[in-house]
Order: structure tokens, then C-alpha cells, then sequence
């Protein structure tokens, strides 16, 4: 039987348990040219009354901001650091500004632990989380998005929360502190758990071990609801990747 040494049990829920409408919420248009390395980024963001009309942004370096409907100011030297910051002022009368912004991923250095790279984006798939800086955010703030992925057709992306029924939009209604984007040549299998959706995402095709994982995933959910209280989160799932992570 083959081992997963590279199973990656993916925090998709990560953050409070309820939804506050005084957080920012980012609507994300996301295309990913896999050849190239390169990702485009639309990304329609509603920001809260209490945040107030100005404020300051962190995005990856490899990316340079731009908005059609807002004013920027980028706040440090052109050169150097892992991220740019920028100041964002709202037009009058609207909460809501349009930010686009494309680049190459490129390599990042690599944990020393297990060899897995801060960002990918590459022939073999695609991982980007907050270390690669590829979402403009604000401050330590939680956020709520929606998130629609164009990439190849023999690809799945793979986000938090819910996930549309042609697996190429995903929605997270609860706070998160960092949204996460997945992508690759994977094996989806499934199953309902109550109303909590498992699921797990395997490089190979393997029902057996799928089901393995799944028939646990079950287990786990009950023994722990039980000591702690219910699950809060629509989604519990298993995402294999290519390093030795776990």
C-alpha cells in the first residue's frame, strides 16, 4: 500500500468561527498560466466603514499594484524585502475599489526542514498561500473572499470554504487569516458527514486509499466534536503535495 508521507491536511477553515460584517471581503478573479509561472489577479475588495478611506496593503514583490478606480501609494524603496506596501485611498462614496495585478512566482527559497518552497506555481501545480504574498492584504485584518479560478483543464484549484459544483469557484463566509490556493493534476474523492463535506485530493488515483482517509476523517470529526463541541466549518478535507511534510 502506498504511504502518503506528503499528505498535507490543509487548514481550510482557518480563523474565527462566525462571519462579522466589519471585515474586509475580497472577490478574486485568478488566472494561472502554469507554463509561464505567471498568476493575473483581479480582485474586487469591500472594505468596512470602520477601517476608514485610507488604508496601507502588503503584496509580493513580484507583483506591482494597480487600481482604476483608487488611489496608491507605494511606502517603501522600490528595491528589496519580500513584499511591497502601498496606501489606499477610497474614491468618495463607495466602500468598494477594483485592484489588479499580475507576475511571475518565482523560485523561493526552501524550509530546510522538508524542502517545500515558500510559493510554486509551475508544470506540476501550484501552491500560494500569505508567505508568497499573493493577495493584497491588510495588516493583520481577517477577511471574508470569493475566489474563481481559471487554470488548465486537467487542473482543480483548491481554496477554503465552499466549493462551487464545477470546482472552479470557492466561497469563505467565515474569517480567515490568510487565504490559501491550491492547484494541480488531482484526484478529487468525497463523501457527506452529516452536513460536513469531506474530501480528499490525491496526485494518483487511488479509491482505496481515499476511502481509508475519508472513513477516518469521519472518526476524528466525532471523536473531537465530542470532547470540544461541533464542527463549525462546512468542509474538512486531505490534500496530498510534493514535499515530506507530514
Amino acid at each position: 500500500m502506498r504511504r502518503i508521507s506528503q499528505a498535507l491536511c490543509l487548514a481550510l477553515f482557518a480563523g474565527l468561527a462566525s462571519a462579522a460584517p466589519t471585515l474586509p471581503h475580497h472577490d478574486l478573479q485568478v488566472s494561472l498560466d502554469p507554463a509561464a509561472g505567471r498568476i493575473h489577479v483581479t480582485d474586487r475588495l469591500h472594505l468596512p466603514a470602520a477601517l476608514g478611506r485610507s488604508v496601507d496593503l502588503r503584496l509580493g514583490a513580484a507583483f506591482t499594484l494597480h487600481s482604476d478606480d483608487a488611489q496608491l501609494e507605494r511606502l517603501d524603496a522600490p528595491r528589496g524585502g519580500q513584499f511591497r506596501h502601498y496606501r489606499l485611498q477610497l474614491p468618495a462614496a463607495t466602500r468598494s475599489v477594483s485592484l489588479r495585478y499580475s507576475g511571475r512566482i518565482m523560485a523561493a527559497p526552501r524550509s530546510a526542514e522538508h524542502g517545500m518552497p515558500r510559493a510554486v506555481l509551475d508544470a506540476d501545480g501550484a501552491y500560494l498561500d500569505g508567505a508568497s504574498g499573493w493577495v493584497a492584504w491588510i495588516g493583520d485584518t481577517p477577511a471574508t473572499f470569493s475566489l474563481s479560478v481559471a487554470l488548465p483543464a486537467d487542473w482543480q484549484a483548491i481554496s477554503q470554504g465552499r466549493r462551487s459544483a464545477d470546482g472552479r469557484r470557492w466561497q469563505a463566509d467565515t474569517p480567515q487569516d490568510d487565504i490559501y490556493l491550491l492547484a494541480g493534476r488531482f484526484t478529487r474523492s468525497a463523501r457527506a458527514h452529516g452536513e460536513i463535506t469531506l474530501d480528499t485530493w490525491l496526485l494518483d488515483d487511488d479509491p482505496a486509499l481515499a476511502e481509508r482517509y475519508l472513513a477516518v476523517m469521519g472518526q476524528y470529526l466525532d471523536f473531537y466534536s465530542a470532547l470540544i463541541g461541533p464542527y463549525p466549518y462546512p468542509r474538512f478535507a486531505v490534500v496530498e503535495n510534493r514535499w515530506q511534510t507530514g
